[in-house]
């Protein structure tokens, strides 16, 4: 599903327009960026957990040439899904 799907579906759940759809989810991308972006966690209980992680700098080998190669650190957004979450995955898919 692509995000113009997504916003046409949740202005019909929330029977607001498109537009104000939008700018809702928008807001709540902004806000869970904003708060992994400071090292927080941001938890969603029967969803799930987004957060940041460290990694550190490691070896790696270039596949081409088979050369190694250092791999600089950074951080990366994880997300956890909560067991709710998983189980409902599960049923659908069942």
């Amino acid at each position: 599903m692509q995000k113009k799907e997504f916003v046409e579906k949740l202005a019909e759940k929330l029977e607001s327009t498109k537009a104000d759809a939008e700018k809702n989810l928008n807001a709540v991308f902004e806000l869970i960026t904003e708060v992994i972006c400071q090292g927080e966690e941001f938890a969603m209980p029967g969803f799930g957990k987004f957060a940041s992680k460290d990694q550190p700098e490691r070896k790696g080998r270039n596949p081409g040439t088979g050369a190694e190669i250092t791999i600089s650190a950074k951080i990366s957004p994880v997300f956890k899904a909560a067991i709710q979450l998983k189980n409902a995955v599960n049923q659908k898919s069942s």
